[in-house]
């Protein structure tokens, strides 16, 4: 069976379900949607390397060389693929949650049709300006021991800001931890659209949810150019009493997240300490 794309033009972007939800191989896939993302996609990969058996590179079309640069990473990384989708995707607007899901202009099609691709039994779904936390290795270890366990395993982030990686954002000083997620490969876990953005569709399955919390740092605040204007925030010293005070304050607005336990592991600040510049 297959999902037909809206634009028949196209259909070499159709989704194959039947090949998607075949047997596969133990291992973790790494899904990456690439788009403008040249400063942080090599280190995110190199980052997360030890626990990923194959990855696989989206790339849209962007303003820098992000398809050359995953081009190259391919030739000098072992089981990387690049895959282009040639498609300018709409994100983050009230046309994502009117468009239909199949069409090729969607993100919810493009992120499925991603997944689609994936070649082993667990997908990680990773963006191109997240670099991992050691503590990935427990979500390794859970998928190694349990791998017929058809768990949900999110991830949580702290949003590290400034281009010397100095700030954290006070306003919005983590990411929830559902949507960077390590998963069963197949159409079960599958993207969806949620009003104006596209999200998985985790919360169908609210037995399988698991939150491993910290395990990756979100690089976006830190490329160039990035300010607090530009996300209308407020950004703190990244420090422990900056990071434990917005943390705090963001806690109090939105409630503990499952899994965090309000506590602030020390390894955010070794990260902190190895790789600030």
């Amino acid at each position: 069976m297959k999902t037909k794309v809206l634009e028949r033009e196209f259909s070499e972007y159709d989704i194959d379900k039947d090949a998607w939800k075949a047997e596969k191989l133990h291992g973790i896939s790494a899904l990456m949607r690439l788009k403008d993302d040249t400063e942080f996609v090599e280190w995110s990969i190199l980052s997360h390397m030890r626990w990923i058996d194959e990855w696989v590179l989206v790339v849209q079309p962007s303003r820098d060389h992000t398809l050359e640069l995953a081009q190259e990473i391919a030739e000098d990384v072992k089981n990387v693929r690049v895959l282009e989708y040639p498609f300018e995707v709409e994100w983050l607007t009230p046309k994502v949650g009117e468009m239909t899901d199949n069409s090729i202009a969607s993100p919810v099609h493009m992120t499925n049709w991603g997944l689609s691709q994936c070649n082993y039994s667990w997908t990680a779904k990773i963006e191109g300006d997240v670099v991992a936390l050691p503590t990935f290795q427990h979500i390794r270890d859970l998928v190694d021991m349990r791998h017929d366990d058809p768990k949900y395993y999110g991830r949580v982030g702290l949003n590290v800001a400034g281009t010397d990686y100095s700030m954290v954002s006070k306003t919005n000083p983590r990411n929830a931890g559902w949507d960077e997620a390590v998963f069963p490969t197949g159409p079960k876990f599958h993207c969806i659209s949620s009003q104006k953005w596209e999200t998985m569709n985790m919360t169908h399955y609210p037995n399988l949810m698991h939150n491993m919390g910290w395990s990756f740092m979100h690089m976006k605040r830190c490329k160039t150019g990035a300010s607090p204007e530009d996300e209308n925030e407020q950004w703190i010293k990244f420090t422990k009493a900056g990071v434990e005070e917005a943390l705090r304050k963001y806690a109090g607005k939105h409630g503990e997240y499952p899994g965090e336990k309000g506590d602030n592991p020390d390894v955010i600040y070794d990260w902190r300490d190895s790789y600030a510049k």
